[in-house]
């Protein structure tokens, strides 16, 4: 992607200010169009992998540390592909991708209990999809999974958590 800096100028017929990445010159029959170039920079189309990890607090209180995965890939074929590059050129992709999934993290881990993080991991992944894609479509995003890699507390909680589930599959067996 070639992008500039914002060319400023006032319409002699309008008297309003004008701004444009490129500049108009035109002659006696013709006109031409140069960018104010100022940086070139590479837009990776295909997948994107983003881990992070994010603290959380559980609906009884208890301090989470989520360890998070998310693919996610910008979607071409979108209307807001403009979005998608200003957001990009702005500051870059992954920290809108990284706030959005803490923000929603927080918000499902508050609603639920240690032992229902634990035990529907796949269902508090879905709905992070769910309310992370939503959020990010309106950026040119998809969000093709995010995945709970990891589950970690101050006071071993899901460790034990583990443990009785281990014991209770042993002795099924």
């Amino acid at each position: 992607m070639i992008f500039g800096r914002k060319y400023t100028f006032s319409d002699h017929d309008t008297g309003q200010r004008r701004s444009f990445t490129h500049k108009i010159e035109r002659g006696p029959k013709r006109v031409f169009v140069s960018p104010v170039l100022e940086e070139i920079r590479i837009v990776k189309l295909e997948l994107n992998t983003t881990e992070l990890k994010v603290s959380v607090k559980s609906k009884s209180e208890l301090p989470i540390e989520l360890d998070i995965e998310c693919m996610w890939m910008i979607d071409t074929r979108h209307a807001s592909l403009h979005n998608t590059m200003g957001e990009w050129v702005d500051g870059g992709l992954e920290p809108a991708i990284i706030e959005r999934i803490e923000k929603h993290a927080v918000l499902i881990c508050a609603e639920l209990e240690p032992d229902e993080i634990y035990k529907r991991g796949s269902r508090v992944c879905q709905r992070l999809q769910q309310e992370v894609g939503s959020d990010i479509s309106s950026l040119g995003l998809r969000i093709l999974t995010i995945v709970i890699t990891h589950l970690t507390d101050e006071i071993g909680y899901f460790e034990k958590l583990e443990k009785k589930l281990e014991e209770r599959k042993s002795t099924a067996l």
